[in-house]
């Protein structure tokens, strides 16, 4: 397994999507996480959160750049994790 499976997993779960601000309580909170996903959880969330990333266009642009970023900056990250950490990011930006 993956060094980060567990942590990309958690991720992939998350389909509380009328509550997107429960995202990354609900991931760093998952039994299957350790100490380092969750210190993982927390510089993936303050990467996809940039303010370079948000700073123009429309939220559908900007969601889009983040999903881009993320994906980019870290390659072990899984599609489908990637933009759910951008769809919860936009949450924070709306």
């Amino acid at each position: 397994m993956p060094q980060w499976q567990n942590l990309i997993d958690a991720m992939e779960r998350y389909d509380d999507w009328s509550r997107p601000w429960a995202f990354h309580d609900t991931v760093a909170s998952d039994a299957a996480l350790d100490d380092a996903d969750r210190r993982e959880l927390a510089k993936l969330w303050a990467a996809v959160c940039e303010y370079r990333l948000w700073a123009s266009g429309s939220l559908d642009e900007a969601t889009a750049r983040a999903e881009i970023a993320i994906a980019s900056s870290v390659p072990w990250l899984s599609p489908l994790a990637c933009r759910h950490l951008a769809n919860a990011a936009a949450y924070q930006w709306r």
